[in-house]
């Protein structure tokens, strides 16, 4: 939404249509940039028209609105582009533009930290966590040192820096950390109509909605995206921020000095979500990612990008990047083992498998058994590719998959992974009766693995077959005990049970 168009929605929300440039003037909200620089693109040559471009400039530096000064030299266009979002891949600012807007935003707080303005990777590879500048360490890590880039580096973090100015217009002077939170989502959600993308678009190029230019380009993003574009702004308006890591996820986190918590859902407008409803059976605590272990996923997020285009040694090469910024990732590691698998590199796959089939997730209870079972044969390179096949949650698309698991199962009867997965297509098509076959099948092999029997209990609590139930449910409790993790989805399912049969009165054993 340019401009315009964000000024033709405020008129026609308030019937405004046909009303004079004054009557209009007067009814912009007296924080917003955007909105005063939106009427003067409309009537650049009438009073209310220079009287908005003065109002904007001044709340860009936070001073007195009514104070009467002249506006510098600089292209106004361009800058007008940079303040209303509308920064394409071809428009790139002069320096003495760049220079302008960082001399505006000096007084930025991410302006003390020890990497901003750095123009060498080494120094962001050598510096600690606490000393990146999380929006210029990405753009210099993707795009590397030559000098051309960085004139395109310098146009992103200007407008990251006029984003910035325009949500600190917005708050006031004794701003609180949960009023700078509100301001962002009001400015990145509503204002600027940031958005996660549509499957069709995401599911492709999860790398450009992952990247922070193609995000601010777009207004799409994937949960990584928009986490660092939220994560760059709270670092120039002095908000402290953690990035958490669910499984398959990132969001980012304000934890107060009373201890207050707020969850910020950046693909739900920012919306506070309590932490338990990231926890699962399977996950029983989050993983808290620093600002350089950031820019290792953003890397990883590209480097799945072109596992699935099948350009392995692409994939390879950018799971190395990734790895400099998380050298300790399991997952990281695994992903980077399986892809020297699948460039037929496999004595290299194999050496990073042994180092790591034992290892346990932070945020999961269980070893992953992929790597074990390959490692002992009970499966192989093609079986593990198709575990990671994509599917669009289609109807042909899940029976496409379980076609071909079905045929990995008959030839590697002992691959849990691909029993587990296969049952999981089958519930997608709501076929409960083959899905518990094959979870009694992977049950087998390893009774004790929780989300077999998590889901062997519900599937035969369904079927009222409630012995087996019991039995499942309380070897499921049992292995969480071990840990001493009792998740909210536990008690649901034990009230659940007792309230359709009462517990057997002695302790099932797995058979």
């Amino acid at each position: 939404m340019n401009l315009f168009r964000s000024l033709l929605f405020l008129f026609i929300t308030y019937g405004a249509l046909n009303a004079s440039a004054s009557s209009l003037y007067n009814r912009l909200d007296p924080t917003s940039v955007r909105q005063h620089l939106a009427l003067y693109e409309l009537f650049p040559n009438t009073p209310e028209g220079q009287k908005a471009l003065h109002h904007a400039w001044a709340l860009l530096q936070k001073e007195d609105a009514q104070q009467t000064f002249s506006i510098p030299n600089i292209d106004l266009p361009s800058f007008i582009a940079l303040i209303g979002g509308n920064l394409s891949s071809t428009l790139e600012l002069h320096e003495k533009d760049c220079l302008f807007v960082n001399n505006l935003a000096k007084h930025l707080a991410n302006r003390t930290l020890k990497t901003h303005g750095c123009s060498n990777l080494e120094e962001i590879l050598q510096a600690s966590p606490e000393e990146i500048d999380l929006g210029r360490a990405l753009l210099l890590a993707v795009w590397g040192e030559d000098p051309k880039i960085c004139v395109k580096i310098n146009s992103y973090e200007a407008m990251l820096d006029l984003m910035a100015l325009q949500i600190q217009a917005h708050l006031p002077s004794s701003a609180t950390a949960f009023d700078k939170i509100n301001a962002i989502n009001n400015f990145l959600f509503f204002e600027l109509g940031f958005r996660f993308p549509s499957y069709s678009l995401y599911a492709k190029n999860v790398d450009l909605f992952s990247f922070l230019p193609s995000v601010i380009d777009s207004r799409k993003g994937v949960c990584l995206g928009i986490s660092v574009l939220y994560l760059s702004l709270a670092q120039r308006l002095d908000l402290p921020l953690e990035a958490i890591t669910p499984p398959g996820h990132i969001f980012v986190r304000y934890i107060s000095p009373k201890k207050e918590v707020r969850n910020i859902e950046t693909t739900a407008r920012g919306i506070h979500l309590e932490t338990e409803q990231y926890l699962s059976v399977e996950t029983p605590s989050l993983i808290q990612r620093n600002y350089k272990e950031v820019i290792g996923l953003v890397f990883m997020n590209m480097a799945s990008n072109a596992w699935m285009h099948k350009e392995y040694p692409k994939a390879i090469a950018l799971y190395k990047k990734a790895l400099l910024y998380l050298p300790d990732d399991p997952l990281l590691q695994k992903f980077l083992a399986y892809n020297y698998l699948f460039a037929g590199k496999v004595k290299k796959g194999q050496k990073i498998l042994q180092k790591i089939a034992n290892i346990i997730s932070p945020d999961s209870i269980v070893k992953d058994s992929i790597p074990e079972d390959f490692l002992q044969n009970k499966t192989s390179i093609e079986a593990i590719k198709t575990i990671y096949l994509e599917t669009d949650e289609t109807r042909d698309s899940i029976l496409n998959k379980q076609k071909k698991l079905l045929s990995i199962t008959k030839k590697h009867p002992q691959f849990r992974a691909g029993l587990f997965h296969l049952a999981l297509t089958y519930l997608q098509i709501g076929r409960e009766k083959e899905a518990t076959k094959y979870l009694d099948q992977f049950f087998q092999l390893d009774a004790q693995e929780p989300m077999v029997n998590y889901y062997l209990t519900i599937l035969h609590m369904n079927r009222f077959n409630y012995p087996d139930a019991w039995r499942h449910f309380l070897l499921l409790e049992k292995e969480l005990q071990k840990i001493g993790y009792v998740p909210d989805k536990l008690k649901d399912l034990s009230l659940a049970l007792r309230q359709l049969s009462p517990p057997p009165s002695v302790t099932v054993q797995a058979r």
